[in-house]
């Protein structure tokens, strides 16, 4: 797996943009990216529709996504920036994500901001159904929100509808349903969240505008909202996304529980998740002391948050990075020194909430002594 360790902001952008006057949608596009370019820098790709069909070009560098954004004229576009963490950053793995699976009715254009922690489980079921995928590299790594992909598409078009939506993570994402070849006819647009991931929207008469940042309002958690190209309408249903972090620390408590181990832990977590999560906000509305983060991090990893500090580098850094891809909204880095008789090693790591940070200055810090292996 690679994880990037050049921004700590361990999530990725989306921004769509139709402009329903027929203006062209490249200047919304560029000026929403200069806003949340922070999310990801790293691999790009978009969707043009243009008289109704679809245009998907994906790219791994910066300059080659502006240069073909700047002499798009189309009035639509699904744009997606990325930081990579379930594979490198390759045209094949980027998004937008596009299935033309025999086994739907309909094409699909996908982008997502999150992570999915059961991919691997929900590809082996989606292949075992005979859906193949196709963000696949020769190591075996492939897009983990490839597997979101499937599910919701198996939600959209009924099949085999679970009685409990299976992707588990963070989810925020936009998908474009069209029709199949020859004709490509856009048909509708799809978008919803969980608490997980942010993502806004702005809709009047003249525009429509989905971002991950600076737009009207928060997309509500937990609905699958439909825009349908023929009718112009908007619509909803109720889907309960799957929260992935709340699901492990659930089973977390219990297992703390059940084995009557170290009392009060199990307040000490439910307090701690609650403030981390703000009920049904998607952000805190107060950030929880850092060694409440530890506890539910340690939790969430099972590690015992008493043993952190006896962790080797090693596995220090494996922590840092599967806390930036199973908690995306928890922004995590580190910074490293030798101590003088070189067998320790200082740790400093810093967090901060997504939404919490003001001109780029992390909230807390804890330094960390562990012995060097």
């Amino acid at each position: 797996m690679e994880i990037s360790s050049v921004d700590n902001d361990q999530v990725c952008g989306i921004l769509f943009y139709k402009n329903l006057l027929g203006e062209p949608a490249k200047d919304n596009i560029i000026a929403g990216y200069k806003l949340q370019q922070d999310k990801g820098r790293s691999g790009f790709g978009f969707v043009e529709v243009i008289k109704d069909k679809v245009r998907l070009g994906r790219y791994v560098y910066e300059s080659d996504a502006m240069n073909k954004l700047n002499i798009s004229k189309s009035t639509e576009i699904l744009f997606h920036h990325r930081i990579p963490t379930s594979t490198i950053n390759s045209a094949i793995s980027n998004h937008p994500i596009f299935t033309d699976s025999s086994a739907y009715k309909y094409n699909y254009h996908f982008v997502h901001n999150g992570g999915i922690s059961n991919d691997k489980e929900l590809k082996q079921k989606h292949e075992d159904l005979g859906i193949g995928y196709s963000s696949v590299h020769n190591d075996g790594t492939f897009n983990d929100s490839e597997a979101l992909m499937h599910e919701l598409i198996a939600v959209i078009e009924k099949i085999n509808e679970p009685k409990e939506f299976d992707a588990r993570g963070t989810i925020a994402f936009v998908m474009i349903q069209t029709e199949k070849a020859p004709s490509n006819k856009v048909v509708a647009l799809y978008y919803g969240r969980n608490n997980g991931s942010p993502l806004m929207v702005t809709k009047t008469k003249d525009e429509i505008i989905i971002r991950s940042r600076n737009a009207k309002a928060d997309v509500e958690p937990n609905k699958l909202f439909k825009y349908n190209y023929k009718t112009r309408k908007h619509t909803f249903r109720k889907v309960e996304f799957g929260d992935w972090f709340r699901d492990k620390l659930s089973k977390e408590i219990k297992r703390v529980d059940d084995k009557k181990e170290q009392d009060g832990r199990k307040d000490e977590i439910e307090g701690a998740i609650e403030r981390l999560y703000g009920g049904e906000k998607a952000l805190v509305n107060e950030i929880p002391d850092v060694s409440e983060v530890l506890k539910i991090m340690t939790a969430n990893l099972r590690i015992p948050y008493d043993k952190i500090v006896d962790m080797s580098s090693e596995q220090i850094l494996m922590f840092v990075q599967l806390t930036r891809k199973r908690i995306p909204q928890l922004q995590i880095d580190y910074e490293t020194a030798v101590m003088n008789n070189n067998n320790t090693e200082m740790f400093k790591l810093t967090w901060a909430i997504e939404g919490h940070v003001e001109n780029n200055k992390m909230l807390t810090a804890r330094y960390l002594t562990v012995n060097k292996k």
